[in-house]
């Protein structure tokens, strides 16, 4: 898909000295000019014909086909971060353009793999599709979709507070006491 309107090209159409019509139809049948068969959406296979004519000679005729196939708008997910024990943040994306200035329009969401674990995890596609917008039709287009990466991280909130032991000997067995030993929800 280019934006541009498509039919088949003829390569040679002779008659000696006489002016050679073409006349182009997509059943065989009906036929009209060649403004009548032309293409500019995703179209798959789509049959042409073309006849020749010209005084004195015997009309001839041929088809070909007529393919556009979509074109690709690129969809990049934005690499995330968070600490251990937070909340994701919003995962978002970068997204191509139309051609000929076409403005794509969006719908749904990204998603990312399963776990809390400190480590990467995949951000996917999910839901996110293409909607019409304009003079965007969505289905001119597929979506090129690259992945990226959430990383969790060591959290580095945890707290330990301490009470230090200060004393006379005794001959008993002491230690300094914890106050504070917090990391979020963990202990």
């Amino acid at each position: 898909y280019d934006g541009g309107a498509h039919t088949v090209s003829v390569g040679k159409a002779e008659a000696g000295a006489e002016t050679v019509t073409l006349s182009y139809s997509l059943d065989g049948t009906t036929w009209g000019t060649e403004a009548d068969v032309k293409f500019t959406d995703v179209t798959g296979p789509r049959t042409v014909y073309v006849k020749a004519s010209a005084p004195g000679y015997e009309d001839k005729t041929a088809d070909s086909t007529v393919t556009i196939t979509p074109a690709a708008v690129t969809v990049t997910a934005d690499a995330k971060s968070k600490q251990y024990g937070t909340a994701d943040p919003a995962l978002t994306y970068q997204k191509g353009s139309g051609v000929n200035g076409e403005v794509p329009a969006f719908s749904g969401e990204l998603s990312r793999e399963e776990g809390e674990a400190v480590g990467t995890y995949r951000i996917s596609q999910n839901t996110v599709a293409l909607v019409d917008n304009g003079s965007f039709k969505a289905s001119n287009y597929t979506i090129e979709y690259k992945e990226a990466l959430l990383e969790i991280v060591k959290n580095n909130s945890l707290e330990l507070t301490l009470v230090p032991y200060s004393g006379t000997y005794d001959g008993n067995a002491h230690t300094v006491s914890v106050t504070k030993a917090s990391a979020g929800t963990e202990t």
